[in-house]
């Protein structure tokens, strides 16, 4: 099977080392077609905007690295399970469930006291989903996986590769935007 087109370009290919611990090297590839491609020790990062619409993607690298949500949307997924915020999250309902009498003061404490239970231990997705569903500690609270939801989030590394090291390469980008 033959390509009905071909079309070469040339990239560039930028390799940045850091003194943070937290991530030591990135190496970033983009051609002005809209190819980004990055390898890091946060992990590994790659879309195409085939029609970011600026004067040149490297224009258009400069507004990623301000918006690392959008950046993140793109690059990665939302996966990763954030037990800690989880827990928060149900704390503030036990509490706000206290305070509009939903709950009496034994039941929301009996709620809290489960709650703490539950994520003292192993923090896993799965494993909180199967204890709640086998336990009557939601009971009485109506739609209580509304309220009480599991919280995802993106991955750590992720996240700084998009906060910290995006930023960073915007910098050499706008250095170079700046000389042309």
């Amino acid at each position: 099977m033959e390509p009905t087109s071909v079309k070469k370009s040339t990239c560039e290919k930028y390799f940045l080392r850091f003194n943070d611990p937290s991530c030591i090297w990135a190496e970033i590839v983009i051609d002005d077609d809209g190819t980004f491609n990055a390898q890091s020790d946060n992990g590994d990062f790659q879309y195409i905007w085939r029609n970011h619409g600026r004067k040149s993607f490297k224009h258009f690298i400069l507004e990623l690295a301000r918006d690392s949500h959008y950046f993140l949307k793109k690059v990665s997924e939302c996966s990763y399970f954030d037990a800690d915020a989880t827990e928060k999250l149900w704390k503030s309902k036990v509490i706000e469930y206290r305070k509009d009498y939903t709950l009496s003061k034994e039941r929301a404490r009996e709620l809290w006291d489960n709650i703490v239970d539950l994520f003292s231990g192993i923090c896993d997705k799965t494993y909180i989903e199967i204890k709640v569903y086998e336990s009557d500690m939601f009971e009485g609270i109506e739609e209580p996986w509304y309220d009480f939801e599991l919280i995802n989030d993106y991955p750590h590394g992720a996240k700084h590769f998009a906060n910290v090291i995006m930023p960073e390469f915007a910098k050499i980008i706008n250095t170079e935007i700046d000389t042309q």
